[in-house]
């Protein structure tokens, strides 16, 4: 040891661990030794997350073979890599970043040959893998904090849009009837916010079925309306 601090190689599965759990890693390292190899291993280490995390943490990549990839590969490097530095390198003890239960022969190994072991990784992590380390800590990422979709908006009321749709048929009326677009046109040039999907309807011609009153039919291959006059209900007197 260098100044009583613990001289630690920290191995970290990319694989298995997000790189936006570096920030509380290093951290909690800090409060136990010296990092003075950092590796990380992993076929998905090459984003640009990890790349800052590289960047910011000085972390080195571990043993990697372009020819092995997948889950296993990764394994099978870093063990070796823990191996070669076991028997290389002057460290006190080690710290596995996984929450991969494969790795709780290793820390096994590792203990065995007198070097203490820290584990990390998430809540979700073995009880073999935990018992197998010195001592294991939790690190959990920070969630990323999901926008909020916007509130939905209540339909507007249909008496609004009769008054709209009655307003443009007298203004744009033919022979007894109005076109949708020549209705959409006119409702626009007075009231720009004006769209079916506001009462709850996709397309004008929905919206004049919904407000019902109208009369709706296919004229000279155009989509007309008109409303509807209704006769009163005549009331019976009683002599």
């Amino acid at each position: 040891m260098t100044d009583g601090m613990q001289r630690l190689a920290v191995l970290i599965d990319g694989d298995n661990v997000s790189p936006d759990a570096m920030d509380q890693l290093f951290a909690a390292i800090g409060h136990l030794g010296n990092a003075i190899i950092r590796n990380v291993y992993g076929s998905n280490t090459e984003g640009k997350k990890w790349e800052a995390a590289e960047s910011r943490f000085a972390l080195s990549q571990g043993r990697r073979h372009r020819h092995a990839k997948g889950h296993n590969a990764t394994d099978i490097e870093m063990v070796i890599g823990a191996m070669d530095i076991m028997i290389s390198a002057s460290v006190d003890g080690f710290c596995l970043v996984s929450s991969d239960s494969d790795f709780t022969s290793l820390a096994i190994r590792l203990r065995e040959a007198g070097k203490v072991v820290y584990g990390f990784g998430d809540g979700k992590a073995p009880k073999s893998l935990r018992h197998a380390c010195s001592k294991f800590q939790v690190i959990v990422t920070k969630p990323k904090q999901s926008v909020p979709p916007p509130a939905s908006r209540q339909p507007l009321p249909l008496k609004h849009a009769i008054g709209l749709l009655t307003t443009a048929f007298e203004a744009c009326a033919v022979d007894g009837w109005v076109s949708l677009p020549n209705a959409m046109k006119h409702v626009k040039a007075h009231h720009r916010d004006f769209a079916p999907k506001n009462y709850g309807v996709a397309g004008l011609k929905k919206l004049v079925a919904k407000c019902g009153g109208f009369a709706l039919e296919r004229l000279n291959n155009q989509d007309v309306f008109r409303p509807v006059k209704t006769t009163p209900a005549l009331k019976l007197v009683k002599p």
